[in-house]
């Protein structure tokens, strides 16, 4: 694989649709990600290069490498956290390169940038993935039928990140 880039889908919108593909191919079993023009809708929302909401495409090229998004409330049941970074994805044949730590790194240090002072995010199965990266488990939650932890990061803006 020769040099890929992590850059904002807002100047990407032609990936709008590969990725809701990606998406949907992944974790179409589960509802937020069954309805493929919904998620199109979603990503559309996200493509703001300068604010949040805000998605990161990873691209080799024109191929789709993976992506990364900071969503607005993301589960409703907690209202009292704002900013959640989701839809962390990296294609299949693209594993274990390191692409879905540098789409996470970069979501971070976006959301910083643009001031977002806090992030969250909720997963079954990568909490050692996001612990490695400073994030915090902070409890626990049963969104779309699975068990998972919910994590949090705090934000400073001299450039570190602080633990939760």
């Amino acid at each position: 694989m020769s040099d890929y880039i992590v850059v904002p889908l807002a100047n990407h919108r032609e990936q709008i649709g590969p990725l809701a593909r990606l998406l949907n191919a992944e974790w179409g079993h589960l509802e937020p990600w069954r309805d493929v023009p919904a998620l199109v809708a979603g990503l559309t929302e996200r493509c703001k290069p300068a604010a949040a909401p805000f998605a990161l495409v990873a691209l080799d090229g024109d191929s789709l490498l993976g992506s990364a998004s900071v969503k607005f409330r993301e589960l409703a049941q907690h209202p009292d956290k704002s900013w959640w970074i989701g839809d962390v994805i990296v294609d299949r044949c693209q594993r274990g390169k390191g692409i879905g730590g540098r789409l996470v790194d970069a979501a971070v240090r976006h959301a910083r940038d643009i001031g977002i002072s806090e992030l969250f995010l909720y997963t079954p199965d990568q909490e050692d993935f996001y612990r490695k990266r400073d994030w915090q488990s902070v409890g626990r939650d049963s969104a779309n039928g699975e068990d998972n932890v919910i994590m949090k990061l705090l934000l400073r803006d001299d450039n570190s990140i602080v633990s939760a």
